[in-house]
């Protein structure tokens, strides 16, 4: 009979879980608004004080039913909070447990913390990494020796929703308000699982959270695993929102088919477009999968890769048409391009990317969002959007 394994934690202690000690720290609650700048739930009210990236189901009908379950988990949330603490430790309970099979629970379930002096350059700091299975944990993410003021950003789970946030920080922590935004207006995303952030080993690492810290401005992540299918209702619960610096759509992945995708593209972009006439819109089409490699399946490559183009060549189509009847501020970005020749390097299974991919969809948006919106010197420069620095 073979031998049950070792944990690897009693071999390694560096690959265990440890307690993380309370004393001489006091406890602070995540919503207080005193201290800290809760982000990413723009539906959050004193009278609901939920972590949800859509309204109270009581008072939103979602498109489907996976959507609503979706809206909990807290992908794009952030906490951003200023403190000469030097420790930093979180009380977590979360809605569920993490459960899947290529994700690690540190992305799916953890939080991790960014620190930063003045000049904003973000250092991450840790991650929560608690016992398989926990619904529950406390951990420290942050501990240093010298007690000086410190800049912290805190990045919420990307597939589980989150109960209750504590943060333990050292008894009579002086706080100061965190710095603006160089850029107050957000960057609503919508679209799929790679949106939302399957599958990034920690939250700081899926892309929409990592131009966040880049561009110094929010992202509201309006990604629905399996379920960014372009729906006009969704269109419609957006453009509620203020007008933002841009909308970035990246749901061809999702959209079950190129019928379905030519059919609701024009509507949820004019959906958009009753509300925010000149916000800049991003069309973004499909990654490319390691499926459309021809030496992994040939023949399903060559399918693969041929869908992929033409769904892309029909979603620029749409965009040049809409451009010629007169709307400037709409762009098209091939997302075949975005994690380059080595594409296959880049994902956990083939699709997800994993931390490398992300990086390279970040680093290239970042470049490509300045100018995608074709928006003329001027208009850049008076925009105080995203087209310049």
């Amino acid at each position: 009979m073979p031998k049950k394994p070792t944990a690897v934690a009693r071999l390694d202690k560096n690959m265990g879980t440890r307690a993380a000690p309370l004393a001489g720290l006091a406890s602070y609650d995540s919503r207080d608004e005193r201290f800290f700048r809760l982000g990413g739930f723009p539906w959050y009210a004193p009278d609901n004080r939920l972590f949800r990236r859509l309204p109270p189901a009581t008072s939103f009908t979602p498109p489907n039913p996976a959507i609503d379950q979706l809206a909990g988990h807290t992908a794009g949330g952030q906490l951003r909070f200023r403190c000469n603490s030097r420790r930093v430790v979180v009380e977590v309970q979360l809605t569920g447990v993490a459960a899947m099979d290529h994700m690690p629970q540190t992305g799916s379930s953890g939080f991790d913390l960014y620190v930063a002096g003045g000049d904003l350059k973000w250092q991450f700091a840790g991650v929560s990494r608690f016992a398989v299975g926990s619904t529950a944990y406390c951990c420290e993410l942050f501990n240093h020796s010298e007690r000086r003021m410190r800049n912290f950003l805190l990045h919420f789970p990307l597939y589980n929703g989150v109960e209750s946030l504590r943060l333990r920080l050292d008894e009579e922590t002086v706080f100061e308000a965190p710095p603006a935004w160089r850029q107050p207006l957000p960057v609503i995303l919508y679209g799929t699982s790679i949106t939302q952030g399957g599958c990034a080993s920690r939250p700081g690492m899926a892309y929409g959270n990592i131009l966040s810290r880049r561009l110094n401005q929010p992202v509201i992540n309006f990604g629905f695993s399996g379920n960014g299918r372009g729906e006009a209702a969704m269109a419609e619960l957006i453009a509620t929102l203020p007008p933002p610096a841009m909308y970035l759509l990246d749901y061809e992945a999702n959209a079950e088919s190129f019928e379905n995708l030519t059919a609701t593209l024009p509507e949820f972009i004019a959906v958009l477009r009753r509300r925010a006439p000149q916000v800049p819109i991003v069309v973004l089409s499909r990654l490319a999968f390691a499926g459309d490699h021809p030496l992994v399946a040939p023949a399903k490559a060559v399918v693969s890769r041929a869908v992929r183009l033409y769904c892309r060549d029909a979603q620029r189509r749409i965009v040049e048409q809409l451009r010629r009847e007169g709307d400037r501020h709409l762009r098209f970005i091939d997302g075949g391009t975005l994690l380059g020749r080595r594409f296959d390097d880049c994902t956990v299974d083939g699709v997800h990317p994993n931390d490398l991919g992300f990086q390279r969809i970040a680093a290239r948006l970042e470049k490509l969002l300045f100018t995608a919106a074709g928006a003329e010197p001027a208009e850049a420069k008076n925009s105080g959007g995203i087209f310049g620095k």
